[in-house]
């Protein structure tokens, strides 16, 4: 076999590795990915990338470490498989904090560039980014029991008037979601189409446990209590927040079952109609992952200031 036969068999034993559906992509995708994947023989004290400085490359490591800095601010490591780099690229943002590699290890890397076009022009591989991403939220979220952080708003969240919402209103409150918030109107006009007014009353189950959610529900007003067991998680959810959001686009919400506290008013639409329109607008594609990736990092943040030296593997 040829040494590019090797080279590329090798780059897909590496992505399958590291969580890439390589049977339900196609050989296209696999082609042109591993035609723009580089090899990197990482070292101890090597910088990846740099606070405050744009991502050019984002990197696929196996087997190694990385530690994220930032001053005035408690490290934290990540070791093991992780994709570096991503949420900072197609957030367009710079990086959040220096990543330095803990010691020797071999790793894989594309331009963030590179990899925004993958991603734009292979829809499987920007539904699984999203799915993945999400999944690693939800993951994350578990390791905080109960007082997580809330996420930060931009912008305040729209007043719903009191009644029945119509689609005016269902848009102009789907527009101040920060999942949705980089997204054409367009995009989201068709999304408020396909959604519905929900309501619930104080006692009342939203979220069956044992049954893998199908919508996603935006709290409108109310209050609404998530939980999961092993581990005990528990969640509040108000305004502007998806119940159970990460869980539910990460396919692995159904270890949660969601109540109404109060009377709840919701907005809610099918999660396959939110990747229907992604397939067709790449910036929705974006902004779900830019909100994923500043959620993540608010935990992280959070996990860091509970611990010394915050280790994820």
């Amino acid at each position: 076999m040829s040494d590019d036969g090797l080279l590329r068999i090798g780059r897909e034993i590496f992505l399958a590795a590291l969580g890439m559906p390589l049977d339900d992509v196609d050989t296209w995708v696999i082609d042109r990915l591993t035609s723009i994947l580089d090899e990197q023989e990482l070292h101890a004290g090597q910088t990846l990338f740099t606070a405050r400085a744009p991502v050019e490359f984002v990197y696929f490591m196996r087997d190694g470490a990385v530690r994220f800095t930032r001053d005035g601010a408690p490290p934290w490591t990540l070791r093991g498989r992780w994709f570096l780099g991503g949420f900072d690229a197609v957030g367009d943002r710079l990086a959040t904090r220096t990543a330095t590699a803990v010691g020797d290890f071999y790793g894989m890397r594309v331009s963030a560039v590179a990899w925004l076009e993958m991603l734009e022009d292979s829809f499987q591989l920007a539904r699984s980014a999203v799915a993945n991403g999400s999944r690693a939220l939800s993951r994350l979220e578990e390791r905080i029991p109960s007082g997580a952080p809330r996420s930060h708003r931009e912008a305040p969240f729209f007043e719903a008037p009191p009644g029945t919402l119509g689609l005016v209103e269902r848009l102009a409150i789907l527009l101040s979601v920060r999942l949705l918030r980089g997204t054409g109107v367009q995009a989201l006009a068709d999304l408020a189409a396909v959604s519905r007014q929900v309501g619930f009353g104080a006692g009342e189950v939203i979220m069956e446990r044992g049954i893998e959610g199908e919508d996603l529900i935006l709290v409108v007003d109310g209050d609404v209590r998530a939980e999961r067991e092993g581990p005990a998680v528990g969640r509040h959810y108000g305004p502007g927040d998806l119940v159970c959001g990460a869980a539910i686009m990460g396919g692995v919400a159904d270890v949660w079952q969601a109540r109404a506290m109060t009377t709840v008013r919701g907005v809610s639409f099918p999660i396959d109609a939110l990747f229907d329109l992604m397939e067709e607008h790449f910036d929705l594609v974006r902004s779900t992952l830019a909100a994923v990736g500043a959620r993540r990092d608010l935990l992280l943040e959070h996990l860091a200031s509970e611990s010394r030296d915050l280790i994820l593997t």
